[in-house]
């Protein structure tokens, strides 16, 4: 929860202040030990004002050093977290590079730490524990590694800055340093280090001064989190959840559950046969629950969802033992979208790492949803011998509208295949359903051609995923089709919900990334994946906007393409099955529906490829 302080300072840097709460204390900074800096920072103009945000401005307590003049000024922009890096980056302020926003966090009976409000976790700032040699980095890490920082209140000339907080260690100072970063193809930034010895050449010692900034409101499951409080509603809403809609919900749920069990028996719709009453039963009842995105308010919608994607994929790499790595794409990645967090599980340790095959997975949810059980993703990867399952924590709409997803999207094969040590792009299935599959077709088509707002991918002629697996993908956002009529009260989805994720999405009318379905045969001649399946339930509303895709990519038709490398491409319509009916049937555990046996069998397909 963001800490509730009363501070009062002259200077650029200013204060941050706000009411304070029951059962939370303000910050005493008066408390706080003396500074770092030994020399005295130029006097900054009398100026006051609050906010409970901040920004990091930092000013060299060196003004002999080259560096100096460069580094003065200049905001802690951006941090990037990830296998063997570490970094914090400084950066002059524009429009491109605003500078990173902070909060206080202090909880009941806890020290209070400095937090950052953006990426998929509320990532600390720290700096390295003392007994290091030389310069290091300053970290943003999630759990206790390094030693938090805090702030001190100085002269009114010299505002309100940061230090180390450690009383029985001996004090460092932050440094500003221009240096080649290798994980950015040796591109020169200034970074932020700790030394608790001497400053090395190329480093001037700096302190680091708050300014105020506006600290957006946490958006729940969005790429921003302040200590991942649950959203709150206000008195009006909560009552209107619990005492219209909650109501409401159990209402239409029974109606439409009831309404789908007497069809299928009046219709005999029981295929395929070898499907149990008890699982048919259970297929009703999770396509009842559909209905619900209507009923119920975004702002609701988003309260009632408590589990981010993270927190499913942590959870499942603990029950299964699998080894987790997860890595923040950050705002330098995303080419200035929001950060996201890509999740790696290892499935197969029995080869070296990237000499085999990993599968790209984005999950369903109309793109206001998270990630609830990553299992069927974790099947489909282990059936096709993926080495990694690599999950991609997106943002969601409303905070992020699109097309931030595919920026995200581009940020995570990047990684995959520049960074990450070395897959090919012919070595990555890319997998996604409902939404998820949505964007991997709209990846597919940023490879044909990149979105103007998007930055593109380093590909060669040869460039070519192994496959693109996309399940009831939303290949279309306006309900035009005759499946849209003949299904609206079959599917779990309705024009209604079609209506409500695009309110939110906010695509982009007659872009074929946000709706692949727009674009013709030529756009897709020579697309860039070996082996592709399309998945329509017969019963899905979205049935006839995937098999129009389907066909504008010609489907079952096999062509050579320039490079003498056959292009294949499916789809499958499955009858009396609706919306992501494999994924819902594999979370559930039922077996033998034909969305399934279709996806597991390419799956199977793709393991010798």
């Amino acid at each position: 929860m963001v800490s509730k302080l009363y501070l009062l300072t002259l200077g650029a840097a200013a204060l941050i202040s706000a009411s304070p709460v029951a059962n939370e204390q303000a910050v005493d900074v008066s408390s706080v030990l003396a500074p770092v800096a030994t020399e005295a920072v130029p006097p900054l103009p009398a100026h006051a004002s609050s906010s409970k945000g901040f920004k990091l401005v930092a000013f060299p307590t060196d003004h002999s050093d080259p560096l100096a003049p460069t580094v003065k000024g200049m905001f802690l922009n951006s941090y990037h977290h990830g296998a063997g890096l570490n970094l914090a980056v400084l950066h002059g302020i524009d429009a491109h590079n605003p500078g990173a926003v902070f909060y206080l966090n202090k909880k009941p009976g806890h020290p209070a730490n400095i937090l950052t409000s953006s990426g998929a976790f509320p990532y600390s700032f720290n700096v390295p524990h003392p007994g290091g040699k030389g310069a290091q980095d300053v970290m943003f890490p999630v759990g206790d590694v390094g030693t938090p920082v805090a702030i001190k209140e100085g002269p009114p000339s010299k505002g309100i800055y940061v230090l180390n907080e450690m009383q029985t260690a001996g004090r460092g100072s932050f440094l500003a340093c221009k240096r080649p970063v290798p994980y950015y193809h040796n591109t020169e930034m200034i970074v932020l280090q700790y030394t608790y010895g001497v400053t090395p050449q190329g480093c001037v010692p700096v302190r680091l001064v708050l300014e105020c900034a506006h600290l957006p409101a946490p958006q729940p499951n969005g790429p921003a989190s302040h200590d991942h409080v649950r959203p709150t509603l206000t008195a009006g809403e909560a009552l209107h959840l619990y005492l219209v809609s909650v109501p409401a919900a159990i209402g239409t749920f029974f109606y439409t559950f009831t309404r789908h069990t007497l069809r299928r028996w009046r219709n005999g719709v029981n295929a395929p046969p070898n499907i149990s009453a008890a699982a048919r039963l259970k297929r009703d009842l999770f396509t009842s629950i559909g209905a619900l995105m209507t009923v119920f308010s975004l702002r609701e919608l988003q309260y009632i969802q408590r589990r981010t994607t993270g927190d499913a994929v942590r959870a499942f790499a603990t029950s299964r033992k699998l080894k987790l790595e997860s890595v923040l794409l950050s705002d330098l990645d995303t080419g200035g979208f929001a950060p996201a967090t890509l999740h790696l599980l290892d499935l197969d340790g029995s080869k070296p790492l990237h000499s085999g095959k990993v599968m790209l997975y984005f999950h369903g949810g109309a793109y206001i949803s998270a990630l609830n059980n990553p299992r069927p993703a974790h099947v489909l990867a282990s059936r096709m011998g993926a080495q990694q399952l690599a999950i991609l924590e997106y943002g969601l709409a409303p905070a992020c509208p699109y097309p931030t997803q595919l920026a995200q999207a581009v940020a995570a094969l990047q990684y995959l295949v520049e960074k990450h040590g070395g897959y090919s792009y012919q070595s990555v299935v890319v997998a996604g359903e409902s939404a998820g599959a949505n964007l991997a077709l709209a990846l597919l088509a940023h490879m044909q051609t990149p979105h103007p707002r998007v930055k593109s991918l380093s590909l060669t002629p040869s460039s070519s995923l192994l496959g693109i697996l996309a399940i009831s993908a939303r290949t279309r956002n306006d309900p035009t089709r005759l499946s849209h009529e003949e299904n609206d009260g079959k599917d779990m989805l309705s024009k209604a919900s079609m209506a409500r994720i695009s309110e939110a999405w906010k695509p982009v009318a007659g872009e074929v990334w946000a709706a692949p379905d727009l674009a013709d045969r030529s756009f897709w001649h020579n697309f860039r994946a070996k082996h592709v399946l399309l998945t329509a339930g017969g019963d899905e509303i979205y049935r006839d906007d995937i098999i129009h895709t389907a066909e504008m990519m010609n489907a079952d038709v096999s062509d050579e393409d320039e490079e003498g490398q056959e292009s294949r491409v499916e789809v499958i319509v499955c009858p009396g099955e609706v919306h992501v009916q494999c994924v819902s049937d594999m979370a559930l555990g039922i077996e033998g529906g034909i969305m399934t046996t279709a996806v597991l069998e390419w799956a199977d397909s793709m393991r010798d490829v």
